[in-house]
């Protein structure tokens, strides 16, 4: 071969390297910033009049419709028997119960407060896997990150405790605790069960599938408002939610788990509450005092030293 030619290729094979690695941290970039952000979207949009599972149901049939567009259009075949039933079951897992349940948590919460709750993911997805799939068996190490996680939560929710008993916080914790639970069963599920259709529009057929049932769940309740009626602020923001939550940052991080580590695609765990406190508390008006600062130190502090206790749940 000419030595030109090899050492043209030499430098395209390497160069090509490089810049995909970089893209790579460009994506996990936008995930970590982008999914923060999209805390306080969510507790804007489900102001009044507005019931938060018909702004579930909207969001996540722009966004779903939008790739099964994408999907069908580029020739992709829909799914077929028995591929219905883990799309089904994702749907539930992931969208109707962990994005739903998440998004109702923060009308009673801060939207920074949510997202220390839904950085423990990791501890849940931990716990979940040593009871009842019997694997990944809690390990000393382990077992102090689950503790320290959850001191770091009591530490947060501290001034709170005292008007809890007259207040929908503890509400708000339950939702939202119950949305990171079921979004690890969901991973977990993922894992084991739906790997023979394509990731990507399986994302898609979950949102629209979700997005039918919770949509047609607050028409039948008649908790619904006219589409009409719905306020431009609101409108803004599920159009951010859609653009930003669904589309930009689901396909970054899908992008990131393709070319990078868990443990390395696993720092947007970290970063998400530390931006939605500050944009909270930036553009929100939420309160940032030394026991959500402490606290979520602390509890992310926890879900590292869970991290390091596993190999790749």
């Amino acid at each position: 071969m000419n030595p030109i030619v090899s050492i043209f290729n030499f430098f395209k094979k390497h160069t090509k390297k490089q810049l995909g690695g970089a893209a790579a941290y460009v994506a996990l970039f936008i995930v970590c910033i982008g999914w923060g952000t999209t805390w306080l979207a969510s507790k804007n949009a489900i102001q009044a009049p507005m019931n938060v599972w018909q702004i579930a149901g909207i969001r996540q049939f722009l966004g779903g419709a939008i790739y099964v567009t994408y999907f069908l259009i580029k020739g992709h075949r829909l799914p077929k028997g028995v591929e219905w039933k883990a799309i089904i079951i994702l749907a539930f897992l992931n969208f109707i119960c962990s994005n739903g349940l998440s998004t109702y948590s923060v009308k009673y919460l801060d939207s920074g407060i949510g997202a220390v709750l839904g950085a423990l993911y990791p501890i849940w997805l931990l716990i979940i896997t040593a009871i009842f799939y019997k694997a990944n068996a809690l390990k000393p190490i382990g077992v102090a990150g689950i503790v320290i996680g959850f001191i770091g939560v009591l530490i947060v929710f501290y001034p709170k405790f005292g008007m809890a008993q007259n207040s929908l916080v503890w509400l708000g914790i339950l939702l939202c605790t119950t949305s990171t639970i079921t979004w690890a069963f969901g991973s977990i599920y993922t894992k084991k069960k739906a790997k023979a259709f394509n990731a990507y529009f399986s994302i898609g057929l979950q949102m629209v599938i979700s997005a039918v049932i919770t949509t047609g769940y607050s028409w039948a309740s008649g908790q619904a408002v006219s589409y009409l009626a719905i306020p431009l602020q609101v409108w803004l923001n599920i159009i951010y939610l859609v653009v930003v939550g669904s589309l930009i940052c689901f396909m970054c991080f899908l992008y990131c788990l393709q070319r990078m580590t868990p443990s390395q695609v696993s720092v947007y765990a970290y970063i998400n509450p530390i931006v939605a406190i500050f944009v909270g508390w930036w553009l929100g008006g939420e309160g940032a005092n030394i026991y959500v600062f402490a606290g979520s130190f602390i509890a992310l502090a926890g879900v590292f030293i869970v991290q390091l206790s596993t190999k790749n749940i």
